[in-house]
């Protein structure tokens, strides 16, 4: 058997709080002093871990003014109702970073019950915080993009019959909420002006016969009673195994082009 590369408990312990960036502490039952603080605070909050224990208002210090009032009236709500609590909030480190911090805690109870304490994590969730900003940002230009393009995405389950997804700008092209469209293709099918239902039934149906790309123009019916010109591109997501497992498409809205093409 292979020696472990820790030494203990707490060596493991030690690891797995750094390596997920979370600290570990213990307070009083009023939730006014700290009374434990594990070793990886210090690499967190940029305080010793020894330095933390004492009045937790050397701790709220450090917090952002705006969310300070805020998590110190949960520190009070949590010590009045002795129960457990989750908050997050911006903290200044003392060489001036700031990051965000999660955190979660509950009580301690005696075996008579009796408050003991409160014991919780906090976690540094600053570079998570960050990508969801910048993943909702990328959606917002993505979003943005599809509105002055016209276009909207979608995608549809292997056997070609039931859209499962369809892209936000989905209600802005055709006048249908995204929700109503996703379902079984007669959502959709239902609105096409009557002289192209047929044609764009019997590409479907091919697709479904022999999956491969494909492009195809049709006239919809809006709810408001507007017709518009749409182009259509989709094609099979195959396994690496080379299964079809979905399709994918876009959608856009080429009326002013082909007024434009008329005239």
């Amino acid at each position: 058997m292979k020696k472990s590369a820790f030494q203990s408990l707490e060596d493991r312990f030690e690891h797995a709080e750094r390596i997920s960036q979370i600290c570990n502490w213990e307070c009083d039952p009023a939730f006014e002093s700290w009374n434990y603080a594990s070793s990886n605070t210090e690499n967190i909050i940029g305080i010793p871990a020894d330095e933390m224990l004492g009045p937790n208002s050397a701790y709220l210090r450090h917090l952002h003014p705006d969310d300070r009032d805020r998590v110190e009236k949960i520190y009070q709500t949590v010590a009045d109702s002795k129960r457990a609590y989750e908050v997050e909030y911006r903290f200044s480190r003392p060489d001036g970073r700031a990051i965000i911090l999660h955190e979660f805690g509950e009580p301690i109870p005696g075996d008579d019950g009796t408050l003991l304490g409160f014991m919780g994590t906090t976690q540094d969730v600053t570079l998570l915080r960050k990508a969801e900003e910048e993943a909702r940002r990328n959606l917002e230009r993505f979003n943005y993009a599809e509105e002055i393009a016209g276009i909207t995405h979608w995608e549809a389950d292997a056997g070609f019959n039931v859209q499962i997804y369809v892209s936000e700008n989905t209600e802005r092209l055709y006048g249908i909420p995204a929700e109503k469209l996703v379902g079984d293709f007669s959502n959709f099918t239902d609105s096409l002006d009557p002289d192209d239902k047929e044609p764009v039934a019997q590409m479907y149906a091919s697709i479904r016969s022999k999956p491969r790309f494909y492009h195809l123009k049709y006239r919809f019916i809006r709810n408001d009673g507007r017709m518009i010109y749409v182009s259509e591109t989709g094609k099979p997501i195959r396994s690496d195994d080379g299964v079809v497992i979905g399709f994918r498409g876009t959608t856009q809205d080429i009326t002013n082009i082909k007024l434009a093409v008329q005239e």
